[in-house]
């Protein structure tokens, strides 16, 4: 297994801002206004936003009702 497929496996793994966009199927706008009104949380390492897999997992799931 490749080291990038090990960590699409890992919830505790971090995307920046343009992989969460993908992951999500949304703009960079729309992932700005779901953390300003606390839909998705983010980590900052000074001018980095990061976004952990498995919160990224849950929103998917919950959007599809899964929850």
């Amino acid at each position: 297994m490749s080291h990038k497929n090990q960590l699409l496996l890992d919830n505790d793994a971090t995307l920046r801002k343009p992989q969460a966009c993908l992951f999500l199927s949304i703009s960079s706008a729309t992932l700005d206004r779901w953390v300003r009104t606390g839909i998705l949380k983010r980590r900052k390492i000074g001018r980095i936003s990061l976004y952990r897999l498995g919160d990224l997992r849950a929103l998917v799931r919950n959007a599809e009702g899964e929850l």
